[in-house]
């Protein structure tokens, strides 16, 4: 079975999602009008939050397993 597309394969992961929202975050600080759309979600112009469906229904779909897994949450503080 393969679970990496091939024009993946041997990539390594050098930011996981918790560091590069806390980047946007700090990006936001420093310009107001940095829109943050990290982790399949962002809040608009409005004030509001907004997600994108795609991402919504992939969550919708998960199954316990894969949706009450721990992701790594050092936030890329190692």
């Amino acid at each position: 079975m393969r679970i990496i597309a091939e024009h993946a394969a041997g990539k390594v992961l050098r930011r996981d999602a918790l560091q590069i929202s806390a980047e946007a975050k700090q990006a936001k600080l420093l310009d107001p009008e940095t829109v943050n759309a990290t982790v399949g979600m962002f809040y608009h112009e409005d004030g509001c939050f907004h997600g994108f469906d795609t991402v919504r229904e992939v969550i919708k779909n998960l199954n316990d397993d894969a949706y009450f897994s721990y992701s790594p949450s050092d936030g890329g503080s190692q």
